[in-house]
């Protein structure tokens, strides 16, 4: 599912499957009205643990930025918000940053380059919604003239190869796309068999938090 906060457009197509006994497996994110089959990574708790790292290395101002067209972003935004509850932290609502999939290129490159000229809430850590956007934002911390992680500390999301890509390579979280790939050819044709079973129908894997070089304890 793309855009899977989104109500599904396609609703027709997947009764149509099931009508005509047509197995399918949902991965990454799935339609909840459908209550498919489906294999997801546990997005929440990676960014549960992306933002209890900072926490506990002493960051309090801590901004946000997540895609939330997308069932995937929701859910890290819901972790992010987790881990402040669960210190009893107060989080800023001036530093969640969330955006479109048309806007990833846009909006949270200009407003974190605006939260970090702020001279009163500059946060000193960021979390990402992916390593993309994380690289994007390490471009624009550099552009101000601040480094990573001695003036702000910045994690990313999936463990991809963008992730050691850059100068400064990120802490983030794993996201097992191989695995995922892998799980979901063995289910489909257990499926396609007649295998299958309840405990079958779901897989959640739970991401690794992978700590590099992006950050640091607060000075």
């Amino acid at each position: 599912p793309t855009k899977s906060a989104y109500q599904n457009p396609n609703i027709h197509y997947y009764l149509l499957l099931e009508e005509r006994n047509i197995p399918y497996l949902m991965i990454n994110a799935y339609y909840h009205e459908l209550n498919p089959s489906y294999i997801i990574v546990d997005d929440e708790l990676g960014a549960f643990l992306l933002t209890e790292h900072l926490i506990k290395l002493g960051h309090r101002k801590i901004a946000g930025l997540f895609k939330t067209d997308d069932q995937q972003g929701i859910n890290r935004l819901r972790g992010y918000i987790r881990a402040f509850r669960t210190y009893d932290i107060p989080l800023d609502s001036n530093l969640v940053v969330t955006y479109q999939t048309e806007e990833k290129t846009t909006k949270p490159i200009s407003m974190i380059e605006s939260i970090l000229k702020s001279e009163t809430n500059a946060p000193t850590g960021i979390v990402c919604y992916n390593d993309e956007l994380a690289l994007n934002i390490l471009e624009v911390i550099r552009s101000l003239h601040l480094k990573v992680p001695d003036d702000v500390s910045v994690v990313g999301f999936d463990d991809s190869q963008l992730a050691v890509a850059s100068e400064v390579k990120l802490t983030t979280v794993t996201h097992p796309k191989m695995d995922l790939g892998i799980e979901a050819a063995k289910r489909i044709i257990r499926m396609i068999e007649g295998k299958k079973s309840e405990e079958e129908l779901t897989k959640i894997f739970t991401p690794e938090l992978i700590i590099r070089e992006s950050t640091k304890p607060i000075s």
